[in-house]
């Protein structure tokens, strides 16, 4: 079983983590006594329930790594791992001595999988950023919003997530793909060297490769990114119109009007003089009452169905409830619960199916839970050096 040390400071490694554990590894997570500094426990407002999801099938060990015999543990517990995520602050790292050398001196084939906001190197290094900082100096930002107003940050954490979800992959890949070369599954050398490997993952990066298009048009054409007009789009029509049922997205790239004017039940503005998307632009008001009421007479994924058969694209928006009803995602198993206080709540799964089953309880762990069973399995001390290690501080 492939097992993974968590050196958690922010949603990114937890989510790394939380994949890992749903392929079935053995995630420990290792936290401070009395709660984790980094921020992964601190109090969440009401009604969020991240740190349960995000934590989900792990083993919580309390050490206080700052201390001698903290970090001595740490590092035993190292020595007999896969993989090591972390998330931590630079200071941190360098204060408690968490870097890839000191990891890969407890254990010369560690893989260490290490996320920060703009990565370890360069002159940003040191800087402590959260999601939207991230995604602002990330360049997509830039490219939302509408073109009369300022740019606008997109919802929730994406850049936790892409970041986290890379060093998942990367992980399993250094474990598996790349170091353990024999059919037998014996770790081989990497690159003809020790059989370490150290991802160091920028989040800024992770952002700003899915801006890849506008980076492109820049580059090759001297094309500046562009945000969406909030009425009109470049075609000469409102993109996000009420449905009968809510919201759909209307595009037609490259269609020519009087086919698409026959298609939305625009008889009368089937002429040359429409064709032109800057007069449609600026007489909307003739056309618009007739729009509406056409786009308003299907349901969304009506419009979806015969679009699609037309060669348009129009698209249904979802909000969240529409989400959890979605027969597609239902038949996926998309979906599943987490116990929270004796109650299951819905929460979304990983992006891809897969036949084994997670290996640890569907809930997250308690506060040092496992501290006596992974110091007594995994490292082999009794009772009563784990005593004395706790009323010492050094583990809780």
């Amino acid at each position: 079983m492939l097992r993974v040390i968590e050196l958690a400071g922010g949603l990114a490694s937890q989510f790394a983590t939380m994949t890992l554990a749903e392929l079935g590894a053995d995630i420990v997570k290792v936290e401070l006594p009395g709660g984790d500094a980094a921020r992964s426990r601190r109090q969440a407002a009401p009604g969020d329930f991240s740190f349960e999801y995000l934590n989900r099938r792990k083993r919580s060990v309390c050490i206080d790594r700052s201390t001698k015999q903290g970090r001595k543990l740490l590092l035993d517990l190292v020595s007999g791992a896969d993989a090591v995520v972390e998330d931590l602050d630079a200071a941190i790292v360098r204060r408690q001595r968490l870097s890839y050398r000191s990891l890969r001196a407890a254990n010369a084939n560690i893989v260490v999988a290490s996320i920060s906001p703009f990565g370890r190197s360069g002159p940003r290094a040191e800087w402590v950023a959260n999601d939207f900082i991230v995604q602002a100096m990330g360049g997509i930002v830039h490219g939302t919003g509408w073109d009369d107003g300022p740019p606008q940050k997109l919802p929730g954490e994406l850049a936790g997530f892409l970041a986290g979800l890379q060093a998942a992959a990367m992980t399993v890949g250094a474990v598996f793909g790349v170091r353990r070369d024999e059919p037998g599954g014996e770790r081989g050398d990497h690159h003809g060297g020790a059989g370490g490997v150290h991802f160091d993952i920028s989040m800024q990066e992770a952002v700003s490769t899915h801006w890849t298009r506008e980076i492109e048009r820049w580059v090759y054409h001297g094309l500046g990114g562009s945000r969406g007009n909030r009425d009109m789009g470049l075609q000469g029509f409102p993109h996000t119109v009420m449905a009968r049922d809510g919201w759909v997205f209307v595009l037609a790239l490259m269609a020519e009007w009087e086919p698409l004017a026959h298609f939305l039940g625009l008889d009368d503005f089937v002429t040359h003089e429409w064709s032109d998307p800057q007069t449609r632009y600026e007489r909307w008001a003739e056309i618009e009452p007739q729009f509406t009421a056409s786009i308003a007479s299907r349901g969304k994924y009506q419009w979806l169905t015969d679009s699609a058969e037309a060669g348009y694209t129009f698209a249904p928006i979802d909000d969240v409830l529409e989400m959890q009803h979605s027969p597609q995602l239902a038949a996926r198993d998309f979906f599943g619960s987490t116990e929270v206080d004796g109650e299951a709540l819905k929460h979304p799964r990983l992006p891809f199916n897969w036949a084994a089953a997670p290996a640890g309880e569907n809930r997250a762990p308690t506060l040092g839970e496992h501290t006596d069973e992974v110091l007594d399995h995994l490292l082999g001390i009794a009772g009563d050096e784990r005593a004395k290690l706790r009323a010492a501080g050094v583990t809780g």
